[in-house]
């Protein structure tokens, strides 16, 4: 059987889950919706960095973008399976240890790259422009995530999760820039 990739069932607005109607402007709805955009902006990200040879730490660019990616579709079942009442015992879920995955990945880049004493202006190479339009929609993904903590009952370690993950993505720029062996650029104010 072929895949059918249109159903017309949400024409009206609405999408059905687990047979039930749940409407598309819900809070719900944006957060899926965010966590799958920007799940698309860090692929592209990911894709950017295939044309690159980092200088083969531990864990390269691409690998940990491929990770963040695998985390983001952890992310999407836990609002899914929250916010459509489906309780699994195998359900995936943010744990503190994804925090700290983060927390180490931004530990060990910090390492390798000089200080930070001013703010950076984005798009000296194609990478790490990439990802920091990327680091930008987790900021919106979180924003949205915090509007629906009530809604969904989220725990703390999901918000800790999207908080630490625009951090991961800034760290993750400015190593690509690092090694593409570009100089960042500064902010004038003039």
């Amino acid at each position: 059987m072929k895949t059918i990739f249109f159903t017309g069932s949400g024409d009206n607005g609405s999408s059905e889950v687990g047979g039930k109607k749940f409407s598309k402007d819900g809070q719900v709805f944006e957060l899926l919706g965010s966590l799958d955009e920007l799940n698309s902006f860090i692929g592209f990200a990911r894709a950017n960095a295939k044309k690159i040879k980092d200088s083969g730490e531990k864990n390269s660019i691409q690998d940990s973008l491929k990770r963040l990616q695998e985390l983001l579709f952890i992310a999407q079942a836990e609002v899914a399976a929250l916010a459509f009442h489906h309780r699994s015992a195998e359900l995936q879920k943010i744990k503190k240890e994804h925090v700290e995955y983060f927390e180490e990945t931004i530990t060990g880049i910090d390492a390798i790259l000089p200080p930070l004493n001013a703010f950076i202006i984005s798009g000296e190479d194609e990478l790490s422009a990439c990802v920091d339009i990327a680091r930008t929609a987790a900021r919106r993904t979180e924003r949205i995530a915090v509007k629906t903590r009530d809604e969904l009952s989220l725990s703390p370690e999901f918000l800790q999760f999207f908080n630490r993950l625009s951090s991961v993505l800034f760290a993750l720029a400015r190593y690509a820039s690092h090694e593409a062996g570009t100089k960042e650029n500064n902010p004038l104010y003039q």
